[in-house]
């Protein structure tokens, strides 16, 4: 199924620059820059990566208008430390904004904020001249761990994880767009979760914003990235303990359905397309200063360890070998490496388990191949605790 949809995206490609009728934004035009997050989200509710179950019609229009990346993976599970990932551009064990609190000695939490000497995207941004703002809700991206550096104002809500607050933040979006009158380039985040069993009613929030952006000409100037910052297990791996209760979910593990995450880029001129090499969420941050225009920042070139993608970046990429790791409240500590040519390691670090998937011939990680493939998986266990140790 999934080969079908990538020859059909390829096609889409091949016949059309773009459905909207928008213009192109002048060469040296810095360009608008809108983040939108849909965390809990799938790939497989989303046609581009092969749903055919017509879940979310307004995203499946957008991927035939973007840039779809069809094996980005998160550093993380879940979203605190995954997005700060995208903020700076460094895994979570770098960024070390890991948990809600830090441990400083047995026993003695802290608070967690980021170390000041780090950039933000939105600092960046900021830098370069933009109004920069943020709408968000239901998660860990508030102003305690240094999400609000960088950003002219941010409305964020806290009640709880639910599907009217990233309609709410779309909305918001929208009215602070409809009445601004700077004219600056602006950076948006908008951030949200979604559960399983309301993709479609998500989908007519996303829909509505494209077609207000659309209704305002903003189409024409303005680069939109699309994500979630993690997936959600629905009973598809379970923990280490095999008790049936006790499924894998966003922060507990690190398998496919939680950090196998959508990935799409509108920038106006570039044709829609479907790139196969796998990426990382710390590629995003260097990619829209570069789809953006404004100019590489040099602080945060030298501290991302993410890199600009093609076609937004000149030349295209090598597939390079991407990790993950979650610590969820100092519980869940687990790492992984996935390679390009689709192995994957799993490494738990407080029993020492390991798990080897061959992602090609099982892609649903069933069978456990850690001892029929010593050589592989010692290779791999090599380049992962190297990487730890960083």
């Amino acid at each position: 199924m999934l080969s079908v949809n990538f020859t059909l995206v390829r096609a889409a490609a091949a016949v059309t620059l773009f459905l909207w009728s928008c213009g192109i934004a002048a060469a040296g035009d810095k360009l608008n820059v809108i983040i939108i997050s849909f965390d809990l989200l799938r790939t497989d509710r989303l046609a581009a990566y092969g749903c055919d179950k017509n879940l979310a019609p307004n995203l499946d229009a957008f991927s035939r208008k973007s840039v779809v990346f069809l094996n980005a993976i998160s550093p993380a599970s879940w979203t605190l430390p995954a997005a700060m990932s995208v903020f700076t551009g460094l895994y979570p064990k770098q960024h070390e904004i890991i948990n809600e609190a830090k441990q400083n000695g047995p026993g003695r939490m802290e608070d967690n904020s980021l170390d000041p000497g780090l950039v933000t995207l939105p600092e960046v941004f900021k830098s370069r001249g933009y109004e920069t703002g943020a709408f968000t809700g239901g998660g860990a991206i508030w102003g305690r761990y240094g999400f609000r550096r960088g950003f002219d104002f941010h409305k964020y809500d806290s009640t709880k994880d639910d599907p009217t607050l990233i309609k709410d933040s779309l909305y918001y979006a929208k009215e602070r767009l409809n009445t601004r009158s700077d004219q600056r380039p602006f950076f948006l985040l908008i951030q949200g979760f979604v559960e399983g069993n309301e993709v479609t009613a998500v989908d007519l929030a996303f829909g509505d914003f494209l077609a207000f952006l659309e209704k305002k000409g903003l189409l024409k100037n303005t680069v939109i990235a699309f994500l979630s910052h993690h997936g959600d297990g629905f009973g598809a791996h379970v923990l280490g303990d095999g008790n049936p209760a006790h499924a894998a979910s966003h922060g507990t593990a690190l398998y496919e359905e939680l950090i196998h995450v959508p990935l799409m880029i509108y920038r106006p001129g570039i044709p829609p397309s479907a790139i196969e090499s796998q990426v990382s969420l710390l590629d995003l941050g260097p990619t829209l200063i570069a789809a953006a225009g404004v100019g590489k920042n040099e602080k945060f070139a030298a501290q991302s360890r993410g890199i600009a993608l093609y076609p937004f970046a000149v030349k295209e990429n090598k597939c390079r070998n991407v990790f993950s790791e979650t610590d969820f409240r100092f519980i869940y500590q687990k790492s992984a490496i996935r390679t390009c040519s689709g192995w994957k390691l799993i490494y738990d670090s407080q029993t020492s388990a390991r798990e080897l998937y061959d992602l090609k011939t099982d892609p649903e990680e069933k069978k456990n191949l850690f001892e029929k493939e010593p050589e592989i998986a010692g290779r791999l266990e090599n380049e992962l605790f190297d990487w730890l140790i960083e």
